[in-house]
């Protein structure tokens, strides 16, 4: 090497530099760079730990905020059945009959009741409702469907009846 020209050593530094280089990255610099990664990682982790007892007493106090909500509504949940379907029958020309609250049950650990509803009306008006309580309704799930025809003998008219029977889970927040 004492007789090698400026040239030929700045060439040599060239080109050995960047393949010591990439043999130190593979040989220490790599393995640096995992473990500072993993170091962030598991801070980040411990602090999110640190944080944990904090936000499982907010979900709580979450969770009893939203109970005594659903208990202070509980009560009018025939009533907002009622409404929801009045608003459903004057939108689409049909007349609601009734509702009534028909059965309470338990199937496999899990209550629930099953209300039934009578509306008069429209075959086609009929299946608009039907269409936006099965899909729009939100207060329950529709279980059973039937229609009528029935033979009024007051007014001499025959009157098409559609009855629907809708199911909700009752947990013990919810019951009335």
């Amino acid at each position: 090497m004492k007789n090698w020209s400026y040239r030929k050593k700045n060439l040599a530094l060239l080109i050995l530099f960047p393949v010591i280089l990439i043999v130190g990255y593979f040989l220490s610099f790599s393995k640096s760079i995992e473990l500072y990664e993993e170091n962030n990682r598991l801070e980040s982790y411990e602090g999110r730990e640190l944080n944990l007892p904090l936000k499982i007493a907010s979900l709580n106090k979450r969770v009893q905020r939203l109970d005594s909500l659903i208990t202070i509504n509980q009560y009018s949940y025939q009533s907002r059945l009622f409404n929801t379907t009045s608003v459903y029958c004057e939108k689409y020309g049909t007349s609601l009959i009734e509702v009534r609250g028909f059965d309470f049950k338990q199937y496999e650990d899990l209550p629930y009741e099953t209300y039934k509803i009578r509306l008069e009306g429209k075959y086609h008006d009929l299946l608009k409702v039907l269409n936006d309580m099965e899909n729009n309704f939100g207060l329950g799930k529709v279980q059973s469907v039937s229609f009528t025809k029935e033979f009024n003998r007051k007014t001499k008219r025959t009157s098409l009846l559609l009855s629907v029977y809708l199911t909700r889970v009752v947990t013990t927040n919810n019951r009335k």
